[in-house]
């Protein structure tokens, strides 16, 4: 169990690396960054927190095999355009 944590941890940091790389890249904050950050953030609570990262990611594979987009790219399809621009 306590490798699971741990996996769960290392993806983290992975998956925040990549939420950091894509608002630097872009210059711009969407609703999808801040719903993948959160959601990332589960990842390092305590206890079963890793477990919720991994649901949300496995309930986002339904959208994209129906749509062929993500629960963010959905939520930035509603919210019209970028929370934040420079």
């Amino acid at each position: 169990m306590k490798g699971l944590n741990l996996l769960g941890k290392a993806l983290g940091y992975s998956q925040g690396a990549v939420i950091i790389a894509n608002v630097y890249t872009n210059s711009q904050i969407k609703a999808s960054n801040l719903l993948d950050g959160i959601v990332t953030e589960f990842a390092f609570g305590p206890g079963w927190g890793w477990v919720i990262s991994g649901i949300y990611f496995g309930a986002d594979l339904m959208p994209r095999g129906i749509t062929g987009q993500s629960i963010g790219q959905h939520l930035d399809n509603a919210v019209g355009g970028p929370l934040v621009e420079w």
